[in-house]
């Protein structure tokens, strides 16, 4: 899950629900190993989850979020 605002300034906004969010999955050599769009609900989150390969490089694997060209 993640929780995701607008930085305006002084203040933090929701993003617009219609604002397309990029989720990236890479593994521990910075591969791509899946990336998907979401849309945030009317508090502002996205949620989901991956399934990482059964055969998959060993170290840490990093998920990253990327709306309004921001991440």
């Amino acid at each position: 899950k993640a929780i995701l605002r607008q930085d305006n300034d002084v203040r933090y906004t929701l993003l617009e629900s219609d604002q397309p969010i990029t989720v990236r999955l890479l593994d521990a050599r910075g591969n791509l190993l899946e990336e998907r769009q979401q849309y945030a609900n009317d508090f502002g989150t996205i949620n989901g989850d991956f399934v990482l390969p059964s055969e998959g490089n060993l170290g840490n694997y990093r998920i990253e979020v990327k709306a309004l060209g921001e991440s």
